[in-house]
């Protein structure tokens, strides 16, 4: 399938592992999204010698402003992002990084953001707090389309 061809190809090693199909459409203000704008694929393997969750994210693909109790940290392995942070809250100003492989994704806990991904090749990136489903288990999400935060646009050429 296409996310295991584009995780294959920015080095993840996941031609035998369970790939899972993630849809956020449980919560209020999200139930009659589409997969791809608010979804991800996800499986976990070994990355750098400790366990990992490594995620994909089709072209174009969203993930709607949300905020965690938990700290998070992923490296860019493939494709490029919009991350937009709402540091002081839905009232404060919205601060958004184009960022690429290479790059870390840090989100403080409690720190209101959104994803919009490169159009044409997606977002390939794995988790580097915890060890394997420990973090993800534990992890809470709330999603804030229902606070009246900004949603991320559709299709944006991210890379040049």
């Amino acid at each position: 399938d296409n996310a295991r061809r584009r995780l294959l190809a920015c080095g993840y090693n996941v031609a035998e592992c369970e790939l899972t199909e993630i849809h956020c459409n449980q919560q209020p203000g999200c139930e009659d999204l589409e997969w791809i704008e608010n979804g991800f694929v996800q499986g976990f393997v070994t990355v750098d010698g400790r366990s990992a969750r490594v995620m994909d994210y089709a072209p174009g693909q969203l993930l709607q402003p949300h905020k965690h109790d938990l700290d998070e940290l992923f490296e860019i392995r493939g494709g490029s992002v919009e991350v937009s942070t709402w540091p002081e809250g839905k009232e404060g100003k919205k601060e958004t990084k184009i960022l690429k492989a290479g790059d870390l994704i840090e989100i403080p806990s409690g720190v209101p953001h959104s994803l919009c991904c490169d159009k044409d090749a997606g977002l390939q990136f794995h988790e580097l707090v915890g060890e394997g489903t420990e973090v993800f288990a534990k992890r809470a999400t709330t999603f804030l389309i229902k606070d009246g935060f900004e949603r991320p646009k559709l299709a944006v050429a991210l890379s040049s």
